[in-house]
């Protein structure tokens, strides 16, 4: 089940409704792309806080040791190997999968600069930050992050994601 935490408390409540649609989707999308064995990882528990610029820096400088308000930060509540035997993957199912923080001012900013909704920037987010919850992390592996998320971002008609944005610029 995804959670929706709005610590800003400036979000009403219709937007927070149409948004845990929206990330439904992008859910259901994820699952339907990953391997059975993985599939399961996705009925667990996931936490999505949307916090503000000043609590995202505290996040980032805690866990991170980086001295700046990242957009994203994922926090599994255990670590992934998905190459797992899958009735071990099963087994996890009682385990929630973790927490995902976004920055919500800098998601705003940021899709204005890219002329696309609040709605599809928080998606992209969910999605970066749902794929390193999955175990996935493309600043270690081989490009199979960035290659899943494209597929992803595709299926789901959203704009350029983190990390082509990141690339491209």
């Amino acid at each position: 089940m995804l959670q929706i935490i709005d610590s800003t408390q400036r979000l009403d409540s219709n937007f927070l409704q149409a948004l845990q649609v929206r990330l439904q989707a992008v859910l259901e999308q994820v699952a339907t792309s990953l391997a059975n064995g993985t599939r399961t990882l996705l009925h667990r528990d996931i936490e999505l806080l949307l916090c503000s610029k000043e609590y995202m820096h505290s996040l980032n400088v805690e866990f991170m040791g980086k001295d700046y308000a990242t957009d994203v930060l994922s926090f599994p509540l255990a670590p992934l190997d998905l190459a797992r035997d899958s009735s071990e993957l099963e087994l996890m199912t009682e385990v929630p999968l973790g927490s995902i923080a976004i920055n919500i001012p800098l998601a705003q900013m940021i899709s204005e600069q890219y002329s696309h909704s609040l709605y599809d920037e928080l998606c992209l987010l969910f999605l970066h930050g749902l794929l390193h919850l999955l175990g996935f992390d493309h600043e270690r592996d081989s490009g199979e992050h960035r290659a899943l998320e494209s597929r992803l971002i595709t299926s789901l008609s959203l704009p350029n994601g983190l990390i082509d944005r990141t690339l491209l610029s």
